[in-house]
């Protein structure tokens, strides 16, 4: 197992709101890195923010690479160092973030092929949103409870859609589930006013 490093890139549109939208990962074990920026994430960036030029974009990756290599020749500083003080604003990267490869590594091209599927890995997790598909919907708080509630509705404990009229003023109020229990209880879960 070998150690190594991630940090997510983000791009902050707005300032005032500070919702920075992730777009990329660096990760890295010693001083080997691999960069990975989503193309679907500066996309959504994009459509965010019309006014930026799509251009400036298309060389990002090789940018934020760019950066990581310029200080080769100096002192050495970490990854991590190099990210944070050479970035600036409206892209910041996140602190280092600790991970591990599964593999042990033999030379440095196994390496940068390991980071690169670590790369690839995390930013699946961590950058590119979940697709929705149909199917995989969640059913609305009533369906779940409907369900659970079925066996009394059909011995008629529960009432469905019960219809109550408001004391004062007279409005026709729905309650989604109902059960007299003796007291006059409602479990009222989601009341709708009719329109009507």
């Amino acid at each position: 197992m070998t150690e190594a490093n991630y940090s997510i890139l983000r791009y902050i549109p707005d300032p005032m709101r500070n919702e920075p939208i992730n777009i990329g990962i660096v990760v890295w074990s010693g001083d080997i890195h691999e960069v990975l920026v989503d193309r679907e994430a500066l996309s959504r960036v994009l459509a965010a923010n019309p006014a930026l030029d799509k251009a400036s974009f298309d060389n990002f990756p090789e940018y934020i690479a760019q950066k990581l290599q310029d200080e080769k020749s100096m002192p050495a500083r970490s990854i991590d160092d190099r990210l944070r003080s050479n970035l600036r604003f409206p892209i910041e990267a996140t602190e280092a973030i600790y991970t591990s490869l599964e593999q042990d590594v033999h030379d440095d091209e196994h390496l940068r092929s390991l980071l690169f599927d670590e790369a690839g890995a995390l930013s699946s997790l961590l950058v590119r949103p979940r697709k929705r598909t149909s199917g995989t919907r969640r059913s609305s708080p009533q369906v779940a409870l409907r369900r659970r509630l079925l066996v009394h509705i059909e011995n008629k404990r529960v009432y469905e859609h019960f219809e109550v009229k408001g004391k004062n003023t007279g409005d026709a109020r729905e309650i989604s589930f109902f059960a007299n229990s003796g007291v006059n209880v409602a479990l009222v879960l989601c009341q709708a006013s009719n329109a009507g």
